[in-house]
Parts: structure tokens; sequence; C-alpha cells
């Protein structure tokens, strides 16, 4: 699942999970996992990540 998370944004969740041939929703389950393990031991890191990607976003535009 690692390697479906770092190449998301250049191949398609659907051709990963074929050819690695795990499912989609176990991908999905994976991501969810992990933001909430990141969200129970670091909650203020979370919102300072939260913040800096909102002012990324509002700068960018």
């Amino acid at each position: 699942m690692m390697f479906m998370e770092m190449y998301r944004f250049e191949f398609s969740i659907r051709s990963m999970a074929e050819v690695l041939e795990v499912s989609r929703s176990g991908f999905y389950q994976f991501l969810k996992r992990s933001k909430n393990v990141l969200e129970k031991y670091d909650p203020e890191l979370v919102e300072f990540i939260k913040s800096m990607s909102q002012n990324l976003f509002a700068h960018s535009n």
C-alpha cells in the first residue's frame, strides 16, 4: 500500500490495484487508518499541517 500512496499522483489507483492484485477499498482504508493514527498521536501536528496547506493554496491562486 505504501507504493500506491507514493505513486498515486502518477498512476491511477485503479491501475495500480489491478496490477498489484489488491482492492481499491483496501488502499483507501489504509489511508484512513494512517490519518487516524497520526491524529491520535500528534493532533497539534495535524492542525499545523492543515493550516499550512490552506495558507499555501490560498496564496497560490
